[in-house]
């Protein structure tokens, strides 16, 4: 049986280009798919930084996650760690 819907993510930086986002809703609505947003329905709030580490922590849609850290640098880093707790939390 084919899957008709799913659930798609679009980190916030994306949304700086308007016209990528246009096609991406037009995708997900030919798809029948629910398009969530990193700062409008997945928050970040970052905490700390070093010279080797970022700190944040991340209000999903089911449950908030504290204090987390990443070796990776770079606000689109923070980004992507958040969409894949996103994208973790719709799979469970």
């Amino acid at each position: 049986m084919p899957i008709r819907s799913a659930d798609c993510w679009l980190p916030g930086a994306l949304t700086e280009a308007p016209e990528a986002e246009t096609v991406i809703q037009d995708r997900a609505r030919d798809a029948e798919a629910q398009l969530f947003f990193v700062g409008a329905d997945v928050k970040i709030t970052e905490r700390d930084f070093g010279r080797d580490y970022q700190r944040f922590d991340v209000r999903g849609k089911l449950g908030d996650y504290y204090n987390l850290e990443i070796r990776l640098l770079g606000r689109h880093q923070i980004e992507n760690a958040a969409v894949a707790i996103g994208v973790a939390e719709i799979l469970q």
